[in-house]
């Protein structure tokens, strides 16, 4: 075994953050996941968090298909590649549209 320092793998995880659902029980006008939260909607604040992690390569974002103004409203400058995704009818069909989404060699 050599001497020099082993240089630690390059990530390749992603994170789906699943915000396709409507909030109602929330309440309010716009769903919670773009409500503001000390000055920043919940769903950027989500972004940011998993954008500082070392080991995340890409975030996936799965949004409702009426959002898309809301999304790009909320949508953070970070430095992580971001996709957006539409999900599906149910949380399930969702989560599966997130992870097909997921780039080829990421886990």
């Amino acid at each position: 075994m050599s001497d020099e320092a082993q240089t630690p793998p390059i990530a390749k995880t992603a994170a789906v953050i699943v915000a396709a659902g409507r909030g109602l029980r929330a309440g309010g006008e716009i769903p919670k996941q773009y409500k503001d939260l000390s000055g920043e909607a919940v769903l950027s604040r989500s972004i940011r968090a998993f954008d500082h992690h070392p080991s995340i390569s890409e975030i996936v974002v799965v949004r409702h298909k009426e959002d898309a103004d809301l999304y790009t409203a909320a949508r953070p400058d970070i430095n992580t590649p971001l996709i957006d995704v539409i999900g599906g009818e149910t949380r399930d069909a969702s989560v599966q549209a997130g992870l097909a989404a997921i780039s080829d060699g990421v886990d």
